[in-house]
């Protein structure tokens, strides 16, 4: 079977296996790939990823992250991905954002591996980014009594780095507060800065219309709506304020504006209903599984 090329990556099978490693990697790296039974859980609470000791000598740390899906799919076949090209066009639109100047972790090495016909399990390694936590962890440290200099500070941030990720033309199909990465600025009002994780379902278009612009706000609200702790940590101006920052130097309108949150309030109608139904209301779905 053919294999694909990667910039900036060696890539080669590996018996029933297709390996990409960074140039520069050392040939270590691909063994942090065995050794998840040494891994530490990973701060934030997410399940599927854990951190282990980087290559001898190199001071770093890398993290490890196991590919699972959710939902019908998620239950019907587990971690297994259809095909392996996923992960290479995550691995490609990761590598570009990069390159367009969005901050991205830095992908060391992955591998997806044939399990059956057709089904891959796929595996990739990071390199840590010290002190990180996701935003829905840092909203739910600062709560409803927090610093909210703190606060107001960490949503201008995340409403900038998506702003920028827009505007570079990403389209991000997931994203929610598990998604977005956040590091230093904690009790003081210096911006954090903010890394935007999980490209596999993403895109790249030459403009970004308003439409699919306000989808990812949408979704983005929705996320901090179904976490209870996160619904306590925020007030009821933090969505203008996040939309303020999104939309500096260039203020929307009046009509798109409240557009946007008309659109927010119907999706969140919805999908409380659904979420009422399932038995999981204001419970980050991905927390109640683990």
């Amino acid at each position: 079977m053919a294999v694909p090329e990667v910039r900036g990556f060696r890539v080669e099978w590996r018996g029933a296996a297709l390996v990409a490693v960074r140039d520069g990697s050392p040939q270590a790296v691909l063994d942090l790939l065995e050794r998840d039974e040494h891994a530490l859980d990973y701060p934030g609470g997410r399940g599927t990823v854990r951190v282990l000791p980087g290559p001898s000598g190199s001071g770093d740390s890398v993290v490890y992250k196991r590919y699972r899906r959710g939902g019908l799919l998620g239950r019907l076949f587990g971690g297994l991905r259809f095909g392996w090209q996923g992960l290479f066009r995550e691995l490609e639109t990761t590598i570009a954002a990069a390159e367009r100047g969005l901050d991205v972790p830095e992908v060391l090495a992955v591998r997806a591996t044939n399990r059956l016909p057709g089904l891959y399990a796929a595996e990739a390694c990071l390199r840590e980014i010290p002190d990180a936590q996701d935003l829905a962890a840092r909203l739910s440290l600062l709560g409803p009594a927090g610093d909210p200099r703190a606060r107001h500070a960490l949503i201008r941030a995340v409403a900038i780095a998506i702003r920028r990720m827009h505007d570079a033309g990403l389209w991000h199909a997931d994203l929610n507060a598990r998604n977005i990465l956040v590091r230093g600025g904690q009790g003081t009002p210096a911006l954090p800065r903010v890394y935007l994780i999980d490209f596999d379902r993403a895109r790249w278009m030459r403009e970004i219309p308003p439409h699919d612009r306000e989808s990812n706000l949408v979704r983005l609200h929705r996320s901090t709506q179904k976490i209870e702790a996160l619904r306590l940590a925020l007030t009821w101006t933090d969505p203008f304020r996040f939309l303020k920052a999104y939309a500096a130097p260039t203020p929307w309108g009046r009509t798109a504006k409240e557009r946007l949150l008309r659109r927010s309030r119907w999706d969140l109608a919805w999908h409380r209903c659904w979420w009422t139904l399932l038995g999981r209301d204001a419970r980050d779905a991905s927390g109640a599984r683990a």
